[in-house]
């Protein structure tokens, strides 16, 4: 029990990390479904089983309805820490962050990556700046972990733990769906 109590901040983190990936891709399969399409998802991404997506106007709704999932989690969780004042909440608003900003951070070193994102796919969809969706996804992303940071006073140190431990995760999550080809 005592190993459980010593290592709960990496289990906690790892399941939020979990959660994200299936809300953030279970919103692209609910949209998808309920254009008609038979989807698939897994841990790395969303689409249909048979065919492809027939118009950009489905191709938007699909795609943005990952990134409002995405955005609706760590809105209800950080409305949840508030009413609750339960800390262990922030890792539901720290990951939604994290899981949209690390590909961009990534891109650095494999720019031919980052039209695989969805809010530059967005972008393209609506014939916009590439740079614009994803810094305003991200920014409310932040404002929701930087105010539960303040609100909680958790430090510098503590916020790169947390965001190592969940990185972490989310390596471990994309590798074991690549490794075992987990569908669902």
């Amino acid at each position: 029990m005592q190993i459980i109590k010593k290592y709960r901040i990496y289990l906690f983190l790892f399941l939020a990390s979990l959660i994200t990936v299936i809300i953030h891709e279970y919103g692209h399969f609910i949209m998808g479904t309920i254009l008609g399409y038979n989807m698939g998802f897994d841990f790395n991404g969303s689409r249909p089983i048979v065919g492809a997506i027939s118009s950009n106007t489905d191709q938007l709704l699909i795609v943005i309805s990952g990134v409002l999932f995405t955005l609706i989690q760590s809105s209800i969780a950080y409305y949840l820490l508030i009413k609750l004042n339960y800390k262990r909440l922030y890792y539901l608003i720290l990951t939604p962050f994290l899981y949209r900003l690390i590909p961009y951070l990534l891109s650095i070193f494999y720019p031919n990556r980052l039209v695989l994102q969805d809010e530059i796919k967005i972008g393209n969809i609506l014939n916009i700046n590439l740079y614009i969706i994803p810094f305003i996804i991200i920014m409310i992303l932040f404002f929701n972990c930087f105010i539960a940071n303040k609100k909680y006073k958790i430090g510098f140190n503590q916020h790169l733990k947390l965001s190592f431990i969940s990185i972490i995760s989310f390596v471990i999550i994309i590798k074991l769906n690549q490794i075992l080809m987990i569908s669902l």
